[in-house]
């Protein structure tokens, strides 16, 4: 699937419609977005922006870090044998938990996410059974090995093949349908091992990347910076959201008359990297029950920016239209067609929404760029 990714423009009507915000934050303030109407919410800096939005990006890589911890390890455990059902399953729950928390960083890709090319290096969709075959036949033994192997045989869609393998992967691999099924001794167990480790790699850079980015001073121009990528961002995350997660895998199903394929079918956690994305995005757009954000402490949610320049009408219609979308996202499944396409639907309707009304508001010029996959 195509990964739609974006590059944001600094405009010269963004500086001069946000030199207001370059001001210090102001004190903190701990009363709900629901007061908004008896007190005033106070005009957040862009350095209170940027230093949110690092500290979250700094938590979701913190938890993706985690959650990546101990993969390698359980798929070496469930290889080095004797393999049992406890021990492969140990090694699938270390995936799909890993997994969740990638998904929950990575619908907002920015920073070290960006710099690294992570979503191409670990998340590149879909895998191809017939180069992950080949993939493990070369037995790679290093990183560095690694390295030269394609996207579209590495990162969690191809571990996802390995740890559960269909009809069609073991086909790919050799007549007797068994060369990519993870037993001791196998090429299919080394390179899965391989893989839990490159993923591993990646968590740990990202968290320190992260760590470092949130302990690090930054200047106004950087901050503007970071706000208009942080919109144009978003519009990628839910764009991408909408797109390859949701209504592409039911318009291919469609001109095939067959049934759907979504991210993380094979592993049972659709519905749960749906609901992962999704959460990242929502609290990204607005505050919810949340306190207020304390100023230089906690990320700054636009809602929240746009009541602080007194843009409350279009605040309105933020949270109305989100709300819209997290009831369409509540509970979702992946064998629920209409619902799928509903809440696809509404998530274009937001995404329209932040282009056409937010953005413009905030002076944030929004550029695409292609990234990763197909």
């Amino acid at each position: 699937m195509r990964r739609h990714g974006v590059a944001g423009v600094v405009s010269a009507a963004a500086r001069r419609a946000l030199a207001g915000l370059c001001l210090a934050g102001c004190a903190a303030m701990a009363q709900a977005q629901s007061n908004w109407r008896e007190v005033a919410v106070p005009m957040y800096g862009l350095l209170d922006v940027a230093r949110g939005e690092a500290l979250a990006l700094a938590a979701r890589a913190g938890r993706f870090e985690q959650a990546s911890t101990g993969l390698r390890g359980a798929l070496a455990a469930h290889c080095a044998g004797p393999a049992s059902a406890m021990s492969l399953a140990s090694a699938r729950s270390r995936w799909a938990d890993a997994a969740a928390a990638w998904d929950a960083l990575s619908a907002l890709s920015t920073g070290p996410l960006v710099e690294r090319r992570s979503a191409r290096q670990i998340d590149f969709m879909p895998a191809r059974p017939a180069l992950l075959a080949r993939a493990v036949a070369a037995a790679p033994k290093t990183a560095a090995d690694l390295a030269l192997v394609g996207a579209p045989a590495r990162g969690f869609p191809a571990l996802e093949l390995l740890l559960w393998p269909t009809p069609a992967t073991a086909s790919a691999a050799s007549p007797d349908q068994a060369a990519l099924t993870l037993r001791p001794g196998t090429a299919a167990c080394a390179y899965a091992v391989l893989l839990g480790a490159d993923i591993e790699h990646e968590a740990v850079a990202l968290g320190t990347a992260a760590r470092a980015g949130a302990a690090q001073d930054i200047d106004n121009e950087a901050a503007l910076a970071t706000l208009v990528d942080t919109v144009n961002q978003w519009v990628g995350g839910a764009e991408l959201l909408r797109w390859a997660w949701l209504r592409k895998p039911l318009d291919v199903a469609a001109t095939r008359d067959a049934a759907p394929e979504f991210p993380r079918q094979g592993s049972g956690q659709t519905a749960a990297g749906w609901a992962e994305r999704w959460q990242t995005l929502r609290d990204t757009a607005v505050l919810g029950a949340r306190p207020r954000p304390t100023p230089g402490r906690a990320a700054v949610p636009f809602e929240t920016l746009l009541r602080g320049r007194g843009l409350n009408p279009l605040a309105d219609r933020l949270v109305e239209a989100t709300a819209r979308t997290d009831l369409a996202m509540r509970g979702l499944q992946p064998g629920d067609v209409l619902r799928v396409r509903a809440a696809a639907q509404s998530i274009g309707e937001l995404t329209a929404l932040v282009q056409e009304a937010l953005a413009p508001a905030l002076g944030v010029r929004l550029g695409f760029s292609d990234a990763d996959g197909d």
